[in-house]
């Protein structure tokens, strides 16, 4: 495209009429800044911002109103394994990926294994299953979402219709998806990148339910990426937003998984079916994972406002 030579700026731009309005508040912008956002932050940001800036190559969101759905997802992609490579290599911290995520603000694929596979496995696991699951989610060796929501109940916890039933004969669980009311939808991560969920499902052991609670369901092969036996998963498309996050749903057809994929920090379901849970702990605490999000979500609109 060639700009004619010659013709006059614009006076005043945009930018000036901005910064005149700016600088008639009766308070420093830059101290309400530092109020608002701590130091530790600041540093980070401008760390952050540097090693971003260094490789435009890859960060730059130049185009990105310009970006298909397949564009979109495949960018976010590319920018969210560099970032695991920076990580890995000791440029950043995993709290500056985070960090990364809210500069670039693209809700990539990746995201959701942060905000919440991993706490969930904080949180919920006990040290034997952080070794099974969390340290190769840590390592991005294995990649996780969240299925809690499902098509006929949305975050209707109590109503959830998966069910994790406990079979003594195998000493296992099987998941598993009994209507269409119970296919887990607009799961964020699932759709082509998680090798694994957090399913939420109705416990039941002998014949007794025990309310919601967490299971890791492996879902598509480490080898080739394809759905195990059992799974049907897919990809929502394109939506009107957040199209480089790859919302999915997903259907279990009675799929097994051992005893100890039940998440047992707060819940303990012993061979042979005996269940307890340590003394003075609320049920509830089963699905803190999504209060922690909505939390999550406040505070990082807080900083993004700021």
């Amino acid at each position: 495209m060639q700009i004619p030579k010659g013709l006059e700026p614009m006076t005043p731009s945009t930018a000036d009429t901005l910064q005149a309005e700016r600088s008639k508040a009766g308070f420093s912008v830059a101290e309400m800044n530092e109020f608002i956002v701590d130091a530790e932050m600041r540093q980070q940001l401008a760390k952050v911002e540097a090693v971003l800036a260094a490789e435009p190559e890859t960060f730059s969101q130049r185009d990105t109103y310009f970006m298909g759905r397949t564009e979109k997802m495949e960018h976010a992609l590319k920018m969210g394994r560099r970032l695991i490579e920076l990580m890995k290599a000791g440029r950043l911290t995993s709290d500056e990926i985070s960090v990364a995520d809210m500069v670039l603000d693209v809700n990539g694929p990746f995201g959701l294994h942060r905000a919440m596979f991993i706490p969930t496995l904080q949180q919920q696991a006990t040290a034997a299953q952080q070794e099974r699951f969390l340290k190769p989610a840590l390592d991005y060796r294995i990649l996780g979402c969240y299925a809690q929501t499902e098509i006929g109940h949305g975050s209707n916890v109590q109503g959830l219709e998966t069910t994790c039933t406990y079979v003594a004969e195998t000493d296992e669980f099987e998941v598993h998806t009994p209507n269409i009311r119970a296919c887990k939808w607009w799961i964020g991560s699932l759709g082509v990148t998680a090798t694994h969920a957090v399913v939420m499902a109705q416990l039941v052991v002998a014949g007794r339910a025990h309310g919601p609670h967490a299971v890791v369901v492996p879902l598509r092969s480490e080898r080739d990426h394809a759905p195990l036996a059992g799974v049907t998963v897919g990809d929502l498309g394109p939506k009107f937003g957040f199209n480089a996050m790859d919302n999915g749903f997903l259907l279990l057809d009675r799929v097994r998984v051992p005893r100890d994929n039940l998440l047992q920090r707060y819940i303990t379901v012993a061979r042979g079916g005996a269940v307890s849970r340590p003394a003075g702990v609320d049920p509830k605490v089963a699905y803190g994972t999504m209060v922690y999000v909505r939390t999550q979500i406040v505070r990082n609109m807080s900083q993004t406002l700021a």
